[in-house]
């Protein structure tokens, strides 16, 4: 995005972004935060924020006669602008999540803790409930290794995995640097009578980031595109941010560039990740599977053919997390959103180019949003190497 700016958060406590899942869902006892927090939630605050620095009249706004309207757009297409993340700051540096073809292997006392790599094995289709394809697997044996969890990458590490290598341990930050969740435990209150309303009491789990200050602080981050001029002041604002109306400050600052990978000697093919959840659905085919990709056969197994900015590619093999489950609330009409499932980031996806050179793959791909709100920032692309 061009003439874009970043916004960071800082927590003055701990942060709340509920999960999908209501209060009285029957024998619930704990309600978790998402975190990194939901595209909407940031969003949501970044427009209100846009909004009251100039003055917005949030009436006119709802009856669409603000000449606000056009820039801050509405809770189901935005305006002007544009968004990038969210994503998480540590020591003032952007963090990405980590690949899902990164594995590690088990430590040993004293050791460094070493990492291997996922790669699409072309040669022994395996039959699953795909049909016929190609997994991904180790070049050599090593047993004992498990998915890197709960950390995420410097922009060193991330260049290292695109480039076709792998971080140093350095590179890796666990989540315990970064944040730690906190129980909370709630009663409903009756405000008019001033005392409290029985049966609602209720659990939550807090964010508290930065738990460690000789560590650094932890931020929130997100680039915003679409504005002609800077937005807030040089000192930082208080805002109330996610659930609960907890507190947080927004400071604005430049936006920081995505790590651009070097070629290894000899490439196989390139390879995405998603550095934000990708929502490919919305039709009949599978979830996970790229806009505008078909099915066909390739060399006894199954694949599918597709072009993404220009490039025509064949997916030959992915590796995929968990299913993010993703609602809020609609302020427009006060009701929960529609609960849905989105790619999670740190999925990869491994691609054969069918026409063209390597490199200029990657560069075509590197940094673009793929699938639907890219405009939310959802579906954003880092391009590499396998």
């Amino acid at each position: 995005m061009n003439d874009t700016l970043q916004l960071t958060f800082e927590a003055l406590d701990t942060l709340f972004f509920r999960e999908a899942l209501p209060m009285d869902m029957a024998g619930g006892v704990e309600l978790s935060s998402v975190f990194p927090p939901p595209a909407r939630t940031v969003v949501g605050a970044i427009r209100t924020l846009i909004g009251e620095s100039r003055g917005v009249d949030w009436g006119e706004f709802k009856q669409g006669t603000s000449p606000l309207n056009e820039l801050l757009g509405t809770h189901e297409h935005l305006g002007k602008l544009r968004f990038r993340g969210p994503y998480l700051l540590y020591r003032g540096e952007r963090l990405f999540p980590v690949p899902g073809l990164l594995l590690r292997t088990p430590r040993r006392k004293n050791d460094e803790q070493a990492y291997v790599r996922l790669a699409p094995d072309l040669q022994t289709p395996v039959h699953c409930d795909l049909g016929r394809v190609f997994l991904p697997g180790l070049e050599q044996p090593n047993p004992g290794v498990q998915p890197l969890e709960k950390a995420f990458l410097t922009g060193a590490g991330l260049k290292a995995v695109l480039s076709g290598g792998l971080p140093s341990s350095e590179e890796v930050i666990p989540q315990t640097k970064l944040y730690v969740e906190e129980p909370r435990l709630g009663i409903g209150r009756d405000v008019k009578r001033g005392t409290v309303i029985e049966s609602l009491l209720y659990q939550t789990r807090h964010i508290r980031l930065g738990p460690h200050p000789e560590d650094g602080p932890v931020q929130i981050g997100m680039d915003v595109g679409g504005l002609e001029e800077k937005i807030l002041p040089d000192s930082p604002l208080w805002i109330r941010f996610g659930g609960e109306s907890r507190m947080a400050s927004v400071r604005q600052g430049t936006p920081p560039a995505l790590p651009v990978p070097d070629a290894p000697a000899h490439p196989r093919g390139v390879l995405v990740t998603l550095l934000t959840h990708g929502d490919f659905g919305k039709d009949e085919r599978p979830g996970w599977l790229l806009p505008g990709f078909q099915e066909e056969t390739h060399e006894g197994a199954t694949c599918w053919t597709g072009t993404i900015a220009g490039v025509p590619l064949r997916l030959v093999s992915c590796v995929l997390g968990k299913a993010v489950r993703e609602g809020g609330w609609d302020l427009a009409h006060h009701r929960p959103r529609p609960v849905r499932s989105l790619v999670p980031a740190g999925s990869v996806y491994f691609f054969q180019v069918l026409s063209g050179d390597l490199r200029a793959a990657v560069e075509a791909l590197h940094g673009i949003h793929l699938g639907h709100e890219q405009a939310w920032g959802r579906g954003e692309l880092a391009a590499g190497y396998w």
